[in-house]
């Protein structure tokens, strides 16, 4: 099928948003006139993102869909992982410290190694805590097939009400699953099926869009989404609630931009995942360079700008290198 090559821009800012802007903010707890990052629907753009795109892929079997996926999700990581921990051994030999403690890879020890295989990430590796979407992204991709005949059964409306009274429930055992994995699930799949389902089909208008502004301005004011991160980390009712109606602000801003798909979109839109994989590597050499330097360290915002710069031309750039083995081994593996 043709491709959307406004999806793949919106894909590709995206990434960019998170990998330059957001993570960058969070791990390097810099502050820009006291904004929490939390606040911001990096998550669930990228959910709503990967449904819309399953609108322009053919139509596939679950067992179809698990094979696609493992080979563009699950091998690249695991190849990435191989890499990381190849440059954990180093780091530990070049006795490297990391936010005042030295890097030691046997830190990370069995139940470590498991949970890593598992997609859980690691507190034992700099910055390494961004992989647990992937597992979420593969069990809700993978179930899509099964999704769209419930809702050639039923009206689209009535399916996302069935979803979102599932999870309402399952929030009010007051359960929270191990690495909040059915919490992710059940709020990440909510963005997944609007993507799919509402994608080019969403009418704005000034009217509702200010109302919506407005609600979201008092969920604000009125603590009620804030911190937005106590209601991200399980996330909750109010998360669901809260990026909905953000991302409705943000399908009527962009509906009045025109996106150039450029060399830099392409690359990182083709790249993005990759690029997403190795921020571990990406923001730690940042992270060395920002301290062994002492730039900037005591202004925020100049900080912030430095070290956006630096992530961007830095991920950029590896992205030559880190795409090479990836495509090496799926090439002798699959024989592409």
């Amino acid at each position: 099928m043709e491709r959307d090559v406004q999806l793949d821009c919106y894909r590709s800012l995206t990434m960019m948003y998170i990998v330059c802007i957001i993570h960058p903010m969070l791990w390097f707890h810099l502050d820009v006139f006291g904004f929490d990052p939390t606040m911001l629907l990096e998550m669930p753009v990228i959910f709503f993102i990967a449904g819309a795109s399953q609108k322009y892929t053919r139509q596939r079997t679950i067992i179809e869909t698990l094979k696609n996926r493992s080979l563009r999700v699950l091998f690249p990581y695991y190849i990435c992982l191989c890499n990381i921990l190849i440059l954990m051994i180093v780091a530990t030999f070049l006795h490297l410290s990391f936010e005042n403690e030295l890097i030691d890879i046997r830190k990370i020890g069995l139940v470590g190694i498991i949970k890593l295989l598992l997609t859980g990430g690691s507190q034992h590796i700099p910055y390494l805590g961004y992989t647990w979407f992937i597992s979420t992204y593969m069990i809700i991709s993978c179930s899509l097939p099964f999704q769209k005949w419930v809702m050639h059964k039923l009206q689209t409306k009535w399916y996302i009400l069935i979803l979102l009274l599932f999870f309402s429930l399952w929030k009010s055992t007051g359960i929270t699953s191990p690495e909040c994995i059915i919490e992710n699930i059940m709020s990440y799949n909510i963005f997944f099926i609007l993507g799919y389902l509402t994608y080019k089909k969403i009418k704005t208008n000034y009217l509702v869009v200010i109302l919506t502004a407005i609600l979201c301005i008092y969920l604000i004011l009125s603590g009620i989404a804030v911190p937005i991160g106590k209601h991200k980390f399980p996330s909750d009712i109010v998360f669901v609630v809260y990026n909905t109606l953000t991302l409705y602000i943000l399908a009527f801003v962009i509906s009045k931009i025109n996106i150039k798909y450029n060399t830099i979109t392409r690359l990182w839109n083709e790249r993005g995942y990759t690029i997403y994989l190795y921020q571990s590597v990406t923001h730690f050499i940042v992270y060395k360079i920002i301290c062994e330097t002492q730039i900037f360290t005591n202004n925020g915002i100049l900080l912030f700008i430095i070290s956006t710069i630096m992530v961007f031309v830095l991920a950029t750039a590896l992205s030559y290198i880190t795409i090479l083995p990836e495509k090496f081994i799926l090439n002798k593996l699959f024989k592409r």
